[in-house]
C-alpha cells in the first residue's frame, strides 16, 4: 500500500448524483471539506486512486466504492462566480452509509467555496483516476499583478505594466534590485482566471489591489505564528477570499503582468507586501512558450530552481486560516 493526500473536496451524503440533478449548501447535500483527506492506496506507485483504496476520515476509514467524471456547472464564492468544469465522484461507504466526494479536475476558483453544483454528461464508472488530476498543486496557475497596480520602484510608484528590465523596484529582504525580466499576458478573465480584488487598507493598500488568484501575499502576525510557527508567511489571494473585502471578480478580459529578479523577492504593491515571480514549475506552466524561451535563457533552471521561495508558502486548507478577521483598515502583515 501506498498513500497520497486529497484536497479541496465537497462532501455530499448518498450515493453519486446522476446528470440533471442540482446540489447546493442550502439545500443541505454540499459540505466543504477544510482538511486533507488521506488515502491508502493500492497502487504502490502513488499514481492513482482507484476502486477499493481507503479514505481515512475523523469519523472513520470509508472504502471507495464508484468513481465518476462529470461535466458540472458550479456557483462558488458565496454564489458571486460560476464557471463549467469536470469533477470526480469519489463514492465511499463505511460497511453501512453510502457518501460522495466531488473533487475538481480543472480548478475552477477557490473549490471549497462551492455553494452550488449541477452535474451534466458523466463518462460512467471509471476504474482510477490520477491522483494528480485532484491536486490543487499542479494546476495551470498565474502569478502576477493585473494592469494599473503601483509598484515601488528607485522612481516612486510605478504602474507595473510600465516597468522594464533594469528597473530599480524596492524589495522587502534586499533593497532596491534591478528587474531581470517583465512579461504580459492577456487572459479571458473568468474561472480560473479571474482576478482577486482586494479592498483598501485591507494589508495595508492604499487602493483597491487587483491581483491573479494564486498571487501571494505576505501575511503573518500573531496567528501566523501560533499557527504555523513562522512570523511571516505567503498565501496564495484566492485562499483568502471572504466574499467582503477580499473578493473574486470575473469580467471580460485583463491583462496580468509577471515581475521576475535573479531571486525570489517581496516587493511593495500600492502598500501591500506580495511577491514577485518565483521561477518554479508554477511559472514554467503558466508562461507562453515565446516567454518561457525567453525566461529559460536567463534562468536556465527554471522549474527547478535551487534557492527556495522568499517565505515559506500555505496550501489552500491552511491558507484560510489567516484570512483577515471582519474589520476594516488592516494594516500590513498584522492580519
Amino acid at each position: 500500500m501506498s498513500s497520497a493526500v486529497l484536497h479541496d473536496l465537497i462532501f455530499s451524503p448518498g450515493p453519486a448524483g446522476s446528470p440533471g440533478d442540482g446540489l447546493s449548501v442550502a439545500g443541505g447535500e454540499l459540505v466543504s471539506v477544510e482538511e486533507p483527506v488521506k488515502a491508502s492506496l493500492q497502487d504502490t506507485s502513488a499514481s492513482y486512486l482507484i476502486v477499493g483504496d481507503i479514505l481515512h476520515l475523523p469519523s472513520g476509514d470509508v472504502k471507495v466504492i464508484e468513481l465518476q467524471i462529470f461535466s458540472a456547472d458550479i456557483a462558488y464564492d458565496g454564489g458571486s462566480s460560476t464557471a463549467s468544469i469536470e469533477l470526480v465522484a469519489i463514492t465511499v461507504s463505511d460497511g453501512v452509509i453510502t457518501s460522495t466526494f466531488y473533487a475538481p479536475i480543472d480548478k475552477q476558483g477557490n473549490f471549497p467555496d462551492i455553494v452550488k453544483i449541477g452535474l451534466n454528461g458523466t463518462s460512467g464508472p471509471l476504474k482510477a483516476v490520477e491522483i494528480a488530476a485532484l491536486d490543487d498543486d499542479d494546476v495551470v496557475t498565474l502569478i502576477c499583478f493585473a494592469a494599473g497596480t503601483p509598484i515601488r520602484t528607485a522612481r516612486g510608484w510605478c504602474p507595473v505594466e510600465r516597468l522594464r528590465p533594469g528597473d530599480r523596484v524596492w524589495t522587502l529582504d534586499d533593497g532596491f534590485q534591478p528587474l531581470r525580466w517583465v512579461g504580459a499576458r492577456r487572459v479571458a478573465a473568468g474561472g480560473a482566471f479571474a482576478p482577486v480584488a482586494i479592498a483598501p487598507g485591507t494589508f495595508g493598500n492604499r487602493g483597491e489591489l487587483v491581483v491573479s488568484p494564486q498571487h501571494r501575499l505576505l501575511v503573518g502576525g500573531w496567528r501566523a505564528e501560533l499557527l504555523f510557527g513562522q512570523h511571516e508567511l505567503l498565501v496564495p489571494a484566492c485562499h483568502l477570499v471572504d466574499g467582503r473585502r477580499i473578493r473574486r471578480r470575473p469580467c471580460r478580459q485583463v491583462t496580468y503582468v509577471h515581475l521576475l529578479f535573479d531571486r525570489h523577492q517581496i516587493v511593495d504593491s500600492d502598500g501591500a507586501l506580495s511577491e514577485s515571480l518565483y521561477p518554479g514549475a508554477e511559472a514554467a506552466r503558466a508562461l507562453t512558450a515565446a516567454q518561457k524561451a525567453e525566461v529559460a535563457a536567463l534562468f536556465p533552471d527554471l522549474g527547478r530552481p535551487s534557492a527556495p521561495p522568499a517565505r515559506p508558502v500555505l496550501r489552500g486548507c491552511e491558507a484560510v486560516l489567516l484570512r483577515p478577521p471582519p474589520v476594516v483598515g488592516v494594516a500590513a502583515r498584522l492580519c
